[in-house]
């Protein structure tokens, strides 16, 4: 755990455009000490090429073109005191209107736990994925396997609890730590399970798995996946109005072949650490006024 703390401390300066495979939206995430911005990009015309950067391209190239024709939306800027949000981000609005967020605080770009409070910016918390907080906390039981098996350069880091949907089953989350990447997340099981099923991700189709790719180390020590595959279950039809535990005679519901399938996707982390941060990014008009 101290060395997940640690990773996630060692996060320094970056420039950041986090892109999902398929989709044109991209977000720009810009740091600087504890100043930080997200912006909202949108192409000007939707259509072309979205996913086949050329031959001799790097991905981080790729998406810089390809920002050349998009609009750039501010969505946040954290001044280092306080969040400030764009409650209104569309294309070509002549001026913003900001206001002191009431949801997001300075910390929550590099929050351990959840996704943080960032409305908008959907996959740009990486840190919670790769850096997530286990640190214990009530209600919840954990486990530890030094060597899990397929793993080798990983130690498995389990947690459960007891959740109300579906009644009487168990939360599990299952981490593998790579102790070569200062204990960076490599793999990532989420699934919930009755009290007669074996305790282990095969056991339901259910399951959100998460998998970091192509991992590079920054030049503050710290490692990140350029790629995150995630895959996520399709529940079929009508959720139960009042699901219950299995018994004998009663089956769990909706896990069967019939009706769950998963859906993939990739998020792509391209991050260039050489960028330049100019200190008016991380300022707003009358910054002063909007904090009281």
């Amino acid at each position: 755990l101290d060395g997940i703390a640690a990773s996630r401390a060692r996060i320094g300066n970056f420039r950041l455009i986090v892109a999902e495979e398929g989709q044109f939206i991209l977000h720009v995430v810009q740091r600087k000490g504890s100043r930080w911005r997200i912006d909202y990009c949108l192409p000007e015309h939707f259509g072309g090429n979205l996913d086949k950067p050329a031959q001799d391209q790097t991905w981080l190239d790729f998406y810089e073109e390809r920002l050349k024709t998009y609009e750039q939306i501010p969505l946040y800027v954290c001044d280092g005191q306080t969040v400030f949000e764009n409650p209104w981000p569309r294309p070509k609005t002549p001026a913003i209107t900001w206001q002191r967020s009431r949801r997001t605080a300075p910390q929550d770009l590099l929050a351990g736990e959840g996704s943080g409070s960032l409305p908008g910016a959907a996959h740009v918390a990486f840190a919670s994925q790769l850096f997530p907080d286990l640190s214990p906390r009530s209600l919840f039981q954990y486990e530890f396997d030094p060597a899990p098996e397929g793993f080798p350069d990983c130690v498995l880091f389990k947690r459960s609890t007891g959740v109300t949907w579906p009644k009487g089953a168990t939360a599990h989350e299952w981490y593998y730590l790579d102790k070569t990447k200062g204990f960076a997340v490599a793999r990532a099981e989420l699934f919930s399970l009755f009290p007669n099923q074996k305790v282990q991700p095969e056991s339901t189709k259910i399951r959100q798995t998460m998998v970091m790719k192509d991992f590079q180390k920054a030049p503050q020590g710290w490692w990140f996946a350029s790629e995150i595959d995630s895959s996520l279950p399709t529940i079929a039809g009508p959720r139960p109005n009042n699901p219950v535990a299995p018994s004998d005679t009663i089956v769990p519901p909706v896990d069967s072949d019939e009706n769950v399938t998963s859906s993939k996707h990739t998020v792509r982390y391209l991050f260039d650490f050489n960028a330049a941060l100019p200190d008016d990014l991380f300022e707003i008009p009358d910054a002063s006024n909007l904090r009281k």
